[in-house]
């Protein structure tokens, strides 16, 4: 299929939700670039996904990778506390505390992502969805900015090592 499209738009969000799963309902960031210290999120990152599309398609100036301009969160009665962490493991904000917590993109995390398509020859970048950014547009500035520091020649720069 690879051939006959001119790029694919990886969903690269997404990866918790209100879902029951085999170890019940996990909270996390909407999309974390990179497995934090728990073995749930080991796989469920943008780096593992993008790898995999990487080497299954070899053609890796056709991937998009996807960033989110929403946030995921979990809410305790007493509602949200002003507060952002960023996660240095998984490269993205979190608003996380008493039981509380807010999963969301920011240009920080943008940047991060925009400089991981840079460095592993990703095609682009796509977002989901562009009406959720704020007034200033700050989100699409940060992409934009990222987006057009990438020039793609093709080289995989995975361990190609596909399961099964």
């Amino acid at each position: 299929m690879v051939k006959y499209v001119d790029f694919i738009n990886v969903m690269t969000y997404d990866y918790y939700a209100a879902w029951n799963g085999p170890q019940g309902c996990i909270t996390g960031p909407p999309a974390q670039l990179y497995g934090g210290a728990n073995a749930n999120t080991l796989s469920q990152n943008v780096n593992t996904t993008m790898n995999y599309y990487a080497c299954v398609t070899l053609q890796v100036q056709k991937i998009n990778l996807g960033i989110p301009f929403y946030g995921d969160a979990v809410f305790h009665p007493t509602g949200l506390v002003p507060y952002i962490y960023y996660n240095t493991s998984t490269l993205t904000p979190i608003n996380g505390v008493n039981g509380r917590f807010l999963g969301f993109e920011n240009p920080a995390s943008i940047g991060y992502k925009g400089d991981y398509a840079k460095n592993f020859n990703i095609g682009g970048l796509m977002v989901w969805n562009i009406d959720q950014d704020d007034s200033s547009f700050q989100m699409i500035v940060a992409v934009a900015q990222k987006a057009s520091q990438l020039s793609v020649d093709n080289a995989i720069k995975y361990n190609c090592v596909l399961p099964g």
